[in-house]
């Protein structure tokens, strides 16, 4: 065989296998199966959520018992200062009264600080355990219906807005343009993160 002739034979069989490669491939891309796409408004799901109206109650009471000490130390405060006209202005009895109700205040304003500071880390923990549970019901649903990916649902722009700055961002934050209600699993959602909750 010559060198003609070998290199014809070599450039046949490189265009058959790049056939074959190819219709490979275009079989594989069209036996592929569609990916099937929901969306959620998370803001729903968390709105009509079981546990989140139970744990928003006992942070609720947690706050009103904190007022509460709150008024409790004010009043004693108030009192600390009303009794500070009975002394003499710079006697020792004055100077001491005086000390308390600085040492009351301050305890006071540290004492309301780390309470508030508790209350927001529980506000933060109750949006963690939401989102968690959401997660895992919106999984529940995607995977009994064969839904490959959920995306997040925005609510409508408003209405009105004060600058074009601001409308800009909002429609910049968007992160889906239109969606079909019929994609939308919300509600089922939303029933099997209060059926999950329940069956604790």
């Amino acid at each position: 065989m010559n060198t003609r002739q070998w290199t014809i034979l070599v450039a046949s069989l490189t265009l058959l296998v790049s056939g074959l490669v190819g219709g490979v491939i275009a079989q594989g891309q069209l036996a592929a199966r569609p990916t099937s796409v929901a969306v959620v408004d998370l803001q729903r799901v968390f709105a009509a959520s079981d546990m989140r109206s139970q744990l928003e109650a006992s942070i609720n009471q947690k706050r009103e018992a904190v007022q509460e000490q709150a008024e409790q130390r004010r009043q004693s405060l108030t009192a600390l200062r009303n009794e500070l006209d009975l002394f003499e202005p710079g006697s020792a009895n004055h100077r001491q009264r005086i000390e308390q109700i600085q040492e009351a205040n301050y305890e006071a304003e540290n004492w309301l600080k780390w309470e508030q500071g508790k209350l927001q880390f529980e506000g933060a923990r109750l949006i963690k355990s939401l989102y968690a549970d959401a997660v895992d019901a919106i999984e529940d649903v995607a995977m009994q219906n064969g839904i490959d990916v959920v995306l997040f649902r925005d609510n409508d722009l408003q209405e009105r807005f004060e600058t074009p700055q601001q409308a800009t961002a909002q429609v910049q934050l968007r992160k889906i343009i239109w969606a079909s209600d019929d994609v939308d699993i919300t509600d089922a959602v939303i029933n099997r993160m209060n059926l999950n909750f329940k069956a604790r």
